[in-house]
């Protein structure tokens, strides 16, 4: 739940501040938002089916360090290209896509290592994905407390993946590696 709470961080601590980045940074029109906020919608619909697919190809905690990843590289990427008006679109479909991949898979690692309380394992991944919309919003808005530009929450989404990927890792090793949790990948 820690890798599903610290992780998913990143993709929070980024679309929290979605209209200011896109509006003060980007320079798009208000007016635009919305059609920032479908594409990144028509993203993670696709990311959720790719996540999916990749849990089920590579395994699923193999998939959520893939993602997490991939996640932390496109949110450096939206770190410096927001300045450039054309990229607000192209990235907001990305790291839609991008961001949802993790579900599957840290659903699937969950579910696979509570053996006898699944359903519990599945409220908890709620509630940590919960938290790290509380986390990532929270952590992201504290650069633009300090003055800083509203692309920068991207940079605190980056670490927060990154941590998430290492988490990942780390229960690779210690628990599915090791046998602890035979069936997790």
């Amino acid at each position: 739940m820690a890798i599903i709470a610290i992780g998913t961080g990143g993709l929070f601590a980024w679309i929290s501040y979605i209209a200011p980045l896109v509006t003060n940074v980007s320079g798009l029109d208000p007016n635009r938002v919305p059609i920032i906020m479908i594409l990144i919608g028509i993203g993670m619909f696709f990311g959720n089916l790719l996540g999916g697919k990749m849990a089920d190809t590579i395994s699923p905690t193999k998939a959520a360090i893939a993602s997490f990843s991939a996640m932390a590289i496109c949110l450096v990427f939206v770190y410096f290209v927001s300045p450039f008006q054309w990229s607000a679109y192209i990235m907001a479909f990305i790291t839609g896509l991008v961001s949802f991949t993790i579900g599957p898979p840290t659903q699937m690692m969950l579910i696979r290592t509570a053996k006898g309380a699944e359903t519990l394992a599945a409220a908890g991944g709620q509630a940590a994905f919960n938290l790290g919309n509380t986390l990532g919003a929270y952590l992201g808005g504290i650069p633009i407390t300090y003055g800083l530009m509203y692309n920068t929450p991207s940079l605190v989404g980056v670490g927060m993946a990154t941590i998430g990927a290492l988490l990942a890792c780390v229960f690779l090793v210690q628990f599915v590696q090791k046998n602890r949790i035979p069936s997790a990948d």
